[in-house]
C-alpha cells in the first residue's frame, strides 16, 4: 500500500484535479486505518466529482468506522442516552406522584426536564 501511495502522489503531481486519484488515495489510507486521512481524501475526490458512487459509499463507511473507533464519542452517546432515558423516567414518576397537580405545575415539571436535555446537548458540542 505504501508503494501505491507513492505512485498516487506522483499522479497528483501530474494532474492535481483527478478525482479518481484522490479517491484511490482515500481508499489506500482507509485500508491502512488512517481514517482521518481517508475522510479528507474522499472529501477532496467528491469536491471534484460529487456524483461518484464509490467515493460516496467509502466516505460513509470511513465515517462509520471513525465513529465506532472513537470510544470517547461512543461513551458520550451512551451517557446522553442514559440521561435522557433516566430523565424521562423521572418525569413520568413525578407526573404519577403529582397526579393531582394543576396543568400549570405539570407544564413547569415538563419544561424543567427539557432544560436538562438542552443542557446535555449543549455540553456535547
Amino acid at each position: 500500500i505504501d508503494l501505491s501511495l507513492v505512485c498516487l502522489d506522483q499522479c497528483l503531481a501530474l494532474n492535481a484535479e483527478s478525482a479518481s486519484t484522490y479517491s484511490a488515495i482515500g481508499f489506500s489510507k482507509h485500508l491502512q486505518y488512517d481514517l482521518d486521512g481517508a475522510i479528507d481524501y474522499y472529501h477532496q475526490a467528491l469536491s471534484r466529482k460529487p456524483d461518484d458512487p464509490f467515493c460516496t459509499e467509502m466516505l460513509h463507511r470511513a465515517l462509520q468506522d471513525a465513529l465506532h473507533a472513537n470510544p470517547v464519542v461512543e461513551q458520550q452517546q451512551q451517557q446522553q442516552t442514559f440521561v435522557k432515558t433516566n430523565g424521562l423516567q423521572h418525569k413520568i414518576a413525578s407526573l404519577e406522584l403529582n397526579s393531582a397537580a394543576t396543568p400549570k405545575q405539570e407544564q413547569s415539571m415538563m419544561s424543567e426536564g427539557n432544560s436538562l436535555d438542552t443542557d446535555m446537548d449543549m455540553s456535547m458540542t
